[in-house]
């Protein structure tokens, strides 16, 4: 078809040409686009496969953070082999104990401290909420001071001693819950006519555990369990043994767990044993068993120790990992030594 000029209007292949040509610059435009957006949001998995990181599939607990901001990172501690420090200590007395009185220790080169908190008998250096007021030494120190005492002395180690069951004032109190009673039911009395707290009962465990965990958070890191046995003087036809379903070891190794799980497995659990009942080996009136109640410590403290290499074949046949720590010197002067 020809125009006014004479000239026929073209309508053929070059028109499509370039609209193609368009169509294939903008594929390859947005191609180029999409691959600088996706190139920095590519994740590569630790199987080899292939991910992507779409801001638009997260949610907001998932988002990237910002500039300048980090991510937690979480640091695992190293491995413990649980083996505990050696031990230099002295012995201090409760009233004495001050952050000058440790300090002075520090000095001397000791590395710990050993007070004793609940005594023969069933007596306290400090006002424990647990304790009658008859079984409050005169000195008897608060808490408080204690606590403000052992406050900042790094890697100083305090130890609480603790006598457990030779305890006149709480077996009396509780009777039928914790004390070592007669087949009437009233409180058994030993040679001395004191009173003896029961370890198969409850009550004597959850007495003793509230005990322990005030020693704890008054900051003490260890725990030194003294007096740990049934007691073997006095008329024993007296006592009324149908409280326990089994020995008397085995009673003794229930109340250490339980006394374990009270001050959780953070805080040093020792036990203190003379030479003599460590090396006499199983002892069915006292209920002391070596080979049972050792490898429940982490520490083990012998009193009047002589023969060393003795002490420690025993700890080896029991097969018990704790530390041998000597106690020496006079009463009121012991030095810990492991």
């Amino acid at each position: 078809m020809r125009n006014r000029m004479g000239y026929n209007s073209y309508h053929g292949r070059t028109s499509r040409k370039k609209i193609a040509l368009a169509v294939v610059l903008a594929v390859l435009l947005a191609g180029s686009a999409a691959y600088l957006f996706l190139q920095d949001r590519i994740v590569y998995r630790s199987d080899g496969s292939i991910a992507l990181d779409l801001p638009f599939f997260r949610g907001e607990e998932d988002a990237p953070p910002e500039e300048g901001e980090t991510l937690p990172v979480e640091i695992l501690p190293e491995e413990d082999d649980g083996a505990l420090s050696p031990l230099h200590a002295r012995e201090a007395a409760a009233a004495d104990l001050t952050a000058e009185a440790i300090g002075a220790l520090r000095s001397e080169g000791y590395d710990g401290v050993v007070v004793e908190m609940k005594g023969f008998n069933g007596m306290y250096a400090y006002a424990s909420a647990y304790a009658t007021n008859q079984a409050l030494e005169a000195d008897a120190v608060s808490p408080a001071a204690v606590r403000e005492a052992l406050e900042g002395r790094g890697d100083f180690t305090a130890v609480a001693r603790v006598d457990c069951f030779h305890d006149s004032f709480h077996a009396f109190s509780d009777m039928a819950g914790a004390g070592i009673c007669q087949p009437n039911g009233y409180i058994w009395y030993d040679e001395l006519r004191s009173h003896w707290l029961d370890p198969a009962k409850e009550g004597t465990a959850a007495y003793l555990g509230d005990v322990l965990r005030e020693c704890v958070e008054m900051g003490f890191d260890e725990i030194l369990l003294a007096g740990f046995t049934y007691p073997t003087g006095g008329n024993q036809d007296q006592i009324d043994e149908s409280v326990r379903s089994a020995d008397k070891t085995a009673a003794l190794a229930d109340c250490f767990a339980a006394l374990r799980q009270a001050v959780g497995e953070d805080v040093t659990l020792s036990l203190e044993l003379s030479q003599e009942q460590l090396l006499a080996g199983r002892d069915d009136a006292s209920g002391l068993d070596p080979a049972v109640l050792l490898p429940l410590a982490d520490r083990v403290y012998v009193t009047g120790l002589t023969d060393r290499a003795a002490a420690e074949a025993v700890l080896a046949s029991c097969g018990a990992e704790a530390g041998l720590v000597e106690v020496a010197g006079q009463a009121g002067e012991q030095t810990y030594t492991e």
